[in-house]
């Protein structure tokens, strides 16, 4: 356990955020960049004093720094301090699906349907922005999330969704301790059927069987996998046994329980192969619903859980950081290509801990607090060309009277003479 705060190279940690089976997470500063706050995993011991552990860990670290993309935490730095090793990551402003599903449960609420459409294609987005890179340390041909789940994905306070909480080992089955840190366990109900066996290959479809976990539960509000102990949901996991989960889905959203059903197929080749392509049977949905209004009904839905992540104490980094007075417009998030150059780093949102069971707790700020961080602006929203406008059909003119034929008037027939 670290005695707080703590400093590694420029950066200082100032609480800890929660643990995992490989790293424990805390709130940290960035001291050459104004104090702008960040996420600093530290690797646990145990992968320190196993070489071959270490060595893949460090390649996995730098496959996720060689990403940059708006809707995906940025792996800015892999510090060592002696003997330790230290992660830096960018810190999210704003809430994680986790806690939104907890609100929702608690207050008898539901996302609305085009909300949902709106942040699962966002997530699609990413995801595949992700994939789109080859890994740089480990030659892998995609890099993959490995720990997709409710906590790794946040809806930032300009609405945005951005993916962190990236899985640095294979499986947390392939873990010594199973995965358990202490009294927490790391949840397995958000891995994919082939992470639960050593001997599978992963690839893209894995991560996409994960975001179906999350969607169904996104929408139902309950997990999809979830047991009554680890071993109990690696079996259901296994199994991979959803049609009678998937016609609740139906009634709720109908069409949407064929595009889980896809996702969510334990034979990896029958899944989506490319998060792109399930982002375009997503929007398929969207026709039923309204998205005039999408900025401010995303906005609207997420207030109060932003208010009560404001409420719960600022950062000490991140004093400075508020809801804005005016919405800003909302980015368009459907055709962002994995090329698109990211914008600016910003000091916005909780880095995902490694274990989302845990919860960041308010504490009351360090003896000296750091100074506030500058203002940094805002990512530069995507726009997408607007559609040509199809002009209307020409009326056709009505067919011109054709004027009717002039009488032929007959001639009489000659009088036939009387016979003789």
């Amino acid at each position: 356990m670290l005695l707080l705060p703590k400093s590694v190279g420029p950066f200082t940690l100032v609480r800890k955020l929660g643990a995992g089976g490989v790293a424990e997470s805390y709130l940290g500063t960035h001291g050459g960049q104004g104090d702008r706050p960040v996420v600093v995993r530290r690797i646990l011991p145990y992968i320190l004093r196993d070489p071959a552990r270490l060595a893949s860990l460090e390649a996995r670290v730098r496959d996720l720094m060689g990403v940059r993309h708006p809707f995906l935490v940025a792996v800015l730095d892999l510090v060592a301090d002696g003997d330790e090793r230290f992660i830096v990551e960018e810190y999210v402003d704003g809430v994680d699906l986790d806690r939104v599903l907890a609100w929702c449960r608690a207050n008898g609420r539901s996302l609305p349907h085009n909300v949902y459409l709106h942040l699962a294609t966002q997530i699609c987005n990413g995801l595949e922005a992700l994939h789109g890179r080859p890994g740089k340390g480990t030659g892998a041909d995609n890099v993959l999330h490995l720990g997709l789940k409710p906590a790794a994905i946040h809806v930032r306070r300009d609405g945005r969704v951005v993916i962190g909480g990236y899985g640095l080992t294979r499986s947390p089955t392939s873990l010594p301790q199973g995965g358990v840190v202490g009294p927490v366990p790391v949840r397995m109900e958000y891995l994919s059927p082939e992470q639960t066996h050593s001997d599978q290959k992963l690839t893209p479809a894995s991560d996409i069987f994960s975001l179906g976990s999350v969607l169904y539960e996104l929408l139902t509000l309950e997990p999809l996998f979830r047991a009554d102990s680890n071993l109990h949901t690696i079996h259901k996991i296994r199994r991979a046994e959803v049609t009678s989960q998937l016609l609740r889905v139906k009634d709720v959203l109908p069409g949407l329980d064929k595009v889980l059903f896809r996702a969510l197929s334990l034979n990896p080749r029958h899944r989506y192969q490319r998060a792109f392509v399930l982002r375009e049977d997503l929007r398929g949905l969207m026709a039923g619903y309204s998205f005039n209004t999408i900025a401010d009904d995303v906005l609207d839905f997420f207030a109060p859980m932003l208010r009560d992540v404001e409420e719960a104490g600022p950062e000490p980094a991140a004093a400075a950081t508020a809801v804005p007075a005016e919405r800003p417009p909302a980015p368009d998030v459907t055709h962002p290509g994995p090329d698109q150059p990211a914008p600016p780093v910003a000091p916005l949102g909780p880095g995902a801990a490694e274990a989302p069971t845990a919860r960041v707790e308010p504490v009351a700020a360090p003896p000296a607090p750091p100074a506030a961080p500058p203002e940094i602006p805002a990512a530069p929203a995507v726009e997408e060309p607007a559609a040509p406008e199809i002009p209307a059909t020409p009326e056709i003119p009505a067919a011109p009277e054709i004027p009717a034929a002039p009488a032929v008037e007959e001639p009489a027939a000659p009088a036939r003479r009387g016979s003789r």
